[in-house]
Formats: C-alpha cells, sequence, structure tokens
C-alpha cells in the first residue's frame, strides 16, 4: 500500500480562519448571539452544521435553523474566496512538488465541497488531488476520524506510513484516529498543548513540514 500525504484545507492551504471567524461572528451577532473563546475553541476546526448545533444548543431561546445559517457563512466565504483569500507560504509549493514525485494527495476539509473546489481553483490545483473529500460526504465530521479513514480508503493508502498535515486540535484528533501520522501546523501555544497526545511532530512553518513530510516517505 502506498504512502501518501493527506493535507487539511482551511489554516493549512489557505489563510481562511481569519476570515471563518469573522463570518461566523457577524452573521451570529445578527441573531444576538456573542461568538464566546470558549464556543470557538470548542468548535474550532468543525463543519458548519456541527459548530452551529452546538452554538445554537447553547442558546436554545434564538429561534434560528442551523442548515440555514450554515448556508449562509458557507455562501459568505465563498464570495470572499472568489475575491481572493491569503495563500499560506509554502503549501502550494510542498503539493506541488509531491505531486511531481507522484505521491499519492487527498485534500481533506470540513468546509462544504463546493468551497474545496472553489479553492482549488483559486490555488490552481485541479487534478492534484487524486481525493477530494468533505466529510458532508462521510457523516460525521472532525474530530470523528470517519473523514480521513474513507480518504485512506480511497487513495488505498497504508495509514501508519502516511502523513497529515492539520492546524486544529480537533482536525488532529480526526487524522490521528484514522492511524494516521499528523503533523500539527501551528505557532500557537494553547493548541501545541491541546494536541500533544496526538501529534507526531509540530511544524509552525512549511519549510519545516516539508523536511518531516521528505524525512517520512523517504525522499531526498
Amino acid at each position: 500500500m502506498n504512502a501518501a500525504v493527506l493535507f487539511d484545507m482551511d489554516g493549512v492551504l489557505i489563510d481562511s480562519e481569519p476570515v471563518w471567524q469573522e463570518v461566523i461572528e457577524q452573521i451570529l451577532a445578527g441573531l444576538g448571539i456573542a461568538l464566546t473563546p470558549e464556543m470557538r475553541a470548542h468548535t474550532l476546526g468543525m463543519g458548519n452544521d456541527e459548530s452551529m448545533r452546538y452554538v445554537l444548543g447553547l442558546h436554545p431561546r434564538v429561534k434560528a435553523d442551523v442548515t440555514e445559517v450554515s448556508r449562509r457563512i458557507n455562501d459568505t466565504v465563498l464570495q470572499r474566496i472568489a475575491e481572493g483569500i491569503g495563500r499560506i507560504s509554502g503549501a502550494t509549493e510542498l503539493v506541488r512538488e509531491l505531486a511531481g514525485r507522484d505521491v499519492p494527495l487527498a485534500l481533506v476539509s470540513t468546509s462544504a465541497p463546493a468551497l474545496m473546489q472553489a479553492v482549488i481553483r483559486a490555488q490552481r490545483l485541479k487534478g492534484i488531488f487524486r481525493v477530494v473529500l468533505s466529510s458532508e460526504a462521510v457523516g460525521p465530521g472532525k474530530p470523528d476520524p470517519a473523514v480521513y479513514r474513507e480518504a485512506v480508503r480511497q487513495l488505498q493508502a497504508d495509514p501508519s506510513r502516511s502523513v497529515a498535515i492539520e492546524d486544529t486540535p480537533n482536525g488532529a484528533r480526526s487524522a490521528h484516529g484514522a492511524g494516521l501520522r499528523v503533523i500539527s501546523f501551528t505557532n500557537d501555544s494553547a493548541v501545541i498543548a491541546k494536541v500533544r497526545d496526538v501529534a507526531w511532530q509540530v511544524a509552525g512553518d512549511f519549510t519545516v513540514v516539508r523536511r518531516l513530510v521528505f524525512s517520512t516517505l523517504g525522499l531526498s
């Protein structure tokens, strides 16, 4: 079985996490809900439906449909992606370099499929990933390992020889639960503390990520 590399999208391939947070805060504020640091920490890396179900569950007096709120968030972020969201230095370059060496690659996200395809178009990565998988296609989102297990299955990869790159604790737990080696892509000490039990390595930039990936896959 192949050794593969599986990339999270938001916060790994593109610097979209601040945009997600801004959009979510604005839409929740319109419903009279203030997004607290505790809510933000709990939902980081979750899919929209799950995170909104959690937040709205804490505010039963707010009469809002989870699916509709989630749709508004997705549509607004999709518009922002079309306008252009900043690239993370070294991320796209690593994807292209690994693809050039015929390493099986997957893009694994809790974002909606339309958002994932928008990012692929914006980053000019069409045809690069052998698997593009949203947790919406498998049911439970991160931290449940279902989405990574399915991506590994579709790649026909050996999880014990493969690497996942994740920036959130929920994402790291999802990949770890699927048996993958997890590189936690973060400089946030709070995140590092939360992923110590599941992360194989921590890397604050893609120079380090590249070195770790190449070492694991035996590339030079």
